[in-house]
């Protein structure tokens, strides 16, 4: 229950940045949902300090309950 609290509050704070700063476009989170559940490999073709792990944290938990935007934050709150 923790875990999921401090989840929702990173991701909470980092939802701004994410979505309204600097309008991060989500392409092709349709493919996500048939990839397998273990031995999935993502990689980043450029190195930022932890914008693409935030990027990666909102964008999973978005397909995660089938949404296929970030646009609204209300797969954040279906996690907790």
């Amino acid at each position: 229950m923790v875990k999921r609290l401090i989840m929702l509050l990173i991701g909470l704070v980092t939802y701004a940045g994410m979505n309204i700063i600097n309008r991060l476009k989500v392409e092709g989170a349709e493919h996500l949902k048939n990839l397998p559940d273990k031995n999935v490999l993502f990689v980043s073709n450029h190195q930022t300090y932890f914008a693409d792990v935030f990027a990666l944290f909102h964008i999973f938990s978005a397909t995660k309950w089938h949404f296929l935007n970030i646009n609204l934050p209300v797969y954040l709150q279906i996690d907790v």
